[in-house]
């Protein structure tokens, strides 16, 4: 039993994991060209 719940928990945890790392990436990247833009404007 414990061994069949391992094996199921493995994948809902892996990709609860790459949810929230793709999150992460995303919200970055926003937040880089968010600053790249004010610098940008502000340099003008």
């Amino acid at each position: 039993m414990n061994i069949t719940r391992q094996i199921r928990q493995e994948p809902v945890t892996l990709n609860s994991a790459l949810k929230k790392v793709g999150i992460a990436i995303l919200s970055g990247i926003g937040i880089g060209i968010g600053f790249y833009l004010i610098k940008k404007v502000g340099l003008k």
